[in-house]
């Protein structure tokens, strides 16, 4: 029987090198996994070949409502930390009642950017917090 899964049955959490687990976060797009494209055309009108390509693993984003406790007392050390600090970030499936399921994708990166809520005197949409880690790769 087939196990469906929706976008919200996973958890996401990041690990920040001198912060620590900065628990769970929302939304994480990103960390697909691509190659570079190398062909080759050999003489005599022989078909083009493939050699493949090295693979790299694209940056991933990920946010969070903003919430003055937890988020508050981590904000500068985000801040300051973007360029320099290491990350783990882990994407775990649940399944439906919540519980982990599977294996969970784990990427290593640096933290590259914090980007702080966007005050709006007009906005009633909730306040968010994101970063962006540069990934070095999955972890096997």
């Amino acid at each position: 029987m087939p196990k469906p899964s929706r976008q919200d049955m996973y958890s996401v959490t990041v690990v920040v090198q001198d912060i620590g687990d900065t628990g769970v976060w929302d939304k994480c797009d990103g960390g697909e996994v691509d190659s570079s494209e190398k062909k080759y055309k050999p003489g005599a009108m022989a078909k083009e070949l493939s050699l493949g390509g090295l693979q790299s693993v694209g940056n991933l984003t990920i946010s969070r409502y903003y919430d003055l406790d937890r988020d508050g007392s981590i904000k500068k050390k985000l801040m300051a930390g973007a360029g320099n600090k290491e990350c783990i970030v882990t994407k775990q499936p649940l399944d439906v009642n919540g519980v982990p399921y599977g294996e969970a994708d784990v990427y290593a990166g640096t933290l590259k950017m914090c980007k702080p809520p966007e005050p709006d005197s007009e906005g009633t949409d909730e306040a968010r917090i994101e970063i962006e880690v540069s990934s070095a790769g999955i972890v096997a």
